[in-house]
């Protein structure tokens, strides 16, 4: 019989509760399938196929679905900090032996004798050689240099006769300067008909095609969204039914809100809820359970332990540190700056991926005004500053995925659903929250 961890998993391939999801084309009004378009994309020669789509909204997944990952050579973007070392990389991992050619050179000059060679193999350098003799003059030296073979059509082919597809993880967490020349490189290896993914979250899906222009045309993007609360409920049905477990529809709807669209979020949440029930195994019968308030809030608290945003959460508590802060009186007790009231918008139920700035209920402004003791909350100029300053933060000085974006046209976009969790959760903006939801 199965055991839950192998029904709800958060960090792999969830075989047994895999969701295929359809999506409406916001143009054309009619349902797409990413999955055949994957498939179709890598079909047609030459194509980079990127696949877009928020952080943890299972876009990894769904391609591995269409595509073994044994089939994948990754490379995370992070890692190209110079001009060879994508190609070095994927050598290494398909293990394709790069040489240079040995050369050894003799100089001799007033009794000093100078013996070197160099050799390269699989990016290692070993040096051997003999120095002799006598006298302190400056030498004359004319090398030879090492004739290095080429990688980049070593990988490639090797690329292309064993099958295999370069994916490369997050374009945009490689360092600026490396951009451009990775995006040429990538062309000339689409034009070999090397099969290459990039995967990428929303706001920085143009990243390649501007760092290169002469991508256009080449790149068929593949967008995902952040799942529906009936899709996740559909992650919940699937792992309970196969563990034999009926489980009452209000506390899975409960889960799915604070999952915020992830499906490695929701996972979890249902993998601790069976730690809650004490369910390890599937029933030999079916069993019916009603999940209560607080066994929820238990299962809420235990998934927190493993999701720590705290230094990102101070980030945006404290840059940048205005001469004179604006102080706020919480309700409750206590005082908020304006980058913590700020903050705490975010946490507030109910928990959103998107909030509008102003103008509709429930936006950043009439959040920020539930918040203070007077219902009275900061004015909107100061507000919209606020959050373009911890977006900036965000953006530059967070972790590999930014936290947060905004403009006050579209409001706040909260980039990674496990950062919203954190908010939520755990420290004081939960005891915030907290209070805030009873006085409603």
């Amino acid at each position: 019989m199965p055991s839950r961890f192998d029904v709800f998993i958060a960090g792999g391939f969830p075989t047994h509760t895999y969701v295929h999801r359809r999506f409406t084309d916001p143009v054309s009004k009619r349902m797409r399938d990413p999955e055949n378009e994957i498939t179709e994309a890598f079909n047609r020669p030459g194509m980079i196929v990127q696949v877009s789509g928020p952080s943890k909204s299972g876009k990894t997944v769904a391609l591995h679905r269409m595509i073994p990952e044994a089939q994948f050579v990754k490379v995370p973007g992070s890692s190209l900090y110079s001009e060879e070392s994508l190609w070095r990389i994927v050598s290494a991992k398909l293990e394709v032996r790069v040489d240079r050619k040995a050369t050894t050179q003799t100089t001799m000059e007033k009794g000093t004798e100078v013996e070197g060679e160099v050799g390269l193999e699989l990016g290692v350098v070993s040096l051997g050689g003999k120095i002799g003799g006598s006298g302190k003059t400056s030498q004359e030296r004319s090398f030879e240099h090492a004739i290095e073979d080429d990688l980049f059509g070593a990988a490639t082919d090797e690329l292309l006769r064993k099958g295999r597809f370069l994916f490369i993880d997050d374009f945009h967490t490689i360092p600026s300067t490396m951009k451009r020349y990775v995006a040429a490189q990538l062309k000339a290896a689409a034009e070999k008909n090397v099969k290459i993914v990039l995967a990428e979250v929303p706001h920085m899906a143009d990243d390649p095609i501007a760092n290169l222009p002469d991508l256009s045309g080449r790149i068929e993007r593949i967008e995902f969204s952040y799942w529906s609360a009936e899709d996740l409920v559909s992650i919940a049905m699937k792992g309970f039914e196969k563990l034999n477990v009926i489980i009452n529809e209000s506390a899975l709807l409960a889960i799915a809100d604070e999952s915020a669209g992830s499906p490695q979020l929701m996972q979890r949440l249902c993998l601790d809820l069976c730690k809650e029930l004490e369910i390890s195994e599937a029933r030999p019968a079916p069993e019916r359970f009603q999940v209560r308030l607080d066994q929820l809030n238990a299962v809420f608290g235990t998934t927190i332990r493993s999701v720590d945003y705290s230094a990102s959460i101070y980030l945006l508590e404290n840059t940048p540190k205005p001469a004179a802060p604006r102080v706020f009186r919480a309700k409750g007790e206590g005082t908020l700056t304006m980058n913590e009231l700020a903050v705490a918008t975010l946490s507030l139920s109910p928990p959103k991926i998107n909030i509008p700035f102003v103008a509709q209920r429930d936006s950043l402004e009439e959040r920020a005004a539930r918040l203070v003791a007077d219902d009275k909350g900061p004015d909107r100029e100061l507000l919209a500053e606020t959050f373009s300053q911890m977006t900036e933060v965000a953006q530059n000085k967070s972790f590999k995925i930014p936290t947060l974006d905004f403009t006050p046209h579209r409001g706040v976009t909260i980039l990674d659903p496990y950062f919203l969790y954190s908010l939520r959760w755990s420290g004081r903006y939960y005891d915030l929250r907290m209070i805030v939801d009873q006085s409603r």
